[in-house]
């Protein structure tokens, strides 16, 4: 009896195709969240042309992911509900840059209110990245292993992409 029939179950191909489909959503998700801040950051550079500013943006864009992401992330993907913990930071980061946006339209883009979108964004992050890479299986064996290093390699391409879509501004000189 081979060791690969007794450790499979019909469910395999089903799971994996459940954590393929969930990856690809997520890394979608991430490419478009990742081409708003990039737009964020480049309206507050363009808005400002303060260091000050952008180190405030850096500091509020990063600290709170990895505060929350360290302090209690894992463990909330471990105790509690992980769809949940995939879906409503999503949610609330969605409905916070709407709400920025529909701001930003009628005029009020106060740089502090901008702050606090990034500090929220953040902190969803943070809660929303450990619950979905808990959901990868245990097993190492097979593609899943494969789709995981291809999660990893297309997130840290949508961070050097992001700001080549833009679309180019016309200079002002």
């Amino acid at each position: 009896m081979n060791h690969s029939t007794v450790l499979r179950s019909p469910h395999d191909g089903r799971r994996f195709t459940n954590v393929v489909l969930l990856l690809t959503g997520q890394t979608l998700s991430l490419f478009g969240s990742s081409i708003v801040q990039y737009a964020i950051f480049r309206y507050l550079v363009l808005r400002s042309n303060s260091g000050m500013v952008m180190t405030g943006a850096m500091v509020a864009a990063a600290l709170p992911q990895a505060i929350v992401s360290v302090s209690g992330g894992g463990v909330w993907a471990d105790r509690w509900n992980r769809k949940l913990l995939v879906m409503l930071p999503d949610a609330v980061i969605a409905a916070v840059t709407i709400c920025l946006s529909a701001s930003m339209a009628v005029g009020w883009d106060d740089t502090g209110l901008i702050l606090v979108v990034l500090v929220i964004r953040s902190a969803g992050d943070g809660i929303q990245t450990p619950a979905v890479q808990s959901f990868i299986p245990a097993d190492r064996s097979g593609g899943v292993v494969c789709c995981t290093s291809t999660r990893l390699t297309v997130r840290c391409r949508r961070r050097s992409a992001s700001p080549l879509l833009q679309s180019p501004q016309p200079s002002s000189t």
